[in-house]
């Protein structure tokens, strides 16, 4: 493994939702960015994001990974969600909401330790 690939496999495990997208949710470098970026907010489930647009060893390791050459890319606990044209379309659904919810609320316990339960 390269240090790109050991990057994002960083990223991934330290993000359970994740966006690789030109430019920032804030200023999204493209309509398709924009429109994935607003319905990601609308879940108002919290996300992670990385420019790519800054480093073009990671938009192509992540292209190389994903198998998909288009941005946005978002992963849910570490795996790649699919094509941004599918994806923008499932976040208006509530099911695909409730994974993204899901994914952090499994980041949130450690796999090592059980849950805590008072009898």
């Amino acid at each position: 493994m390269n240090l790109v690939q050991e990057l994002i496999a960083k990223q991934r495990e330290l993000n359970p939702v994740l966006l690789y997208l030109r430019g920032t949710p804030d200023a999204p470098g493209d309509a398709l960015t924009a429109r994935f970026v607003d319905a990601l907010r609308a879940t108002g489930v919290p996300f992670a994001h990385v420019d790519i647009d800054t480093d073009s060893e990671l938009a192509l390791a992540l292209q190389a990974a994903s198998g998909d050459d288009a941005f946005p890319q978002l992963y849910i606990g570490g795996e790649y969600a699919g094509p941004p044209e599918v994806v923008v379309e499932k976040l208006r659904e509530k099911g695909f909401r409730e994974k993204l919810l899901r994914a952090v609320d499994r980041a949130r316990i450690p796999a090592s330790e059980p849950p805590h339960v008072d009898l």
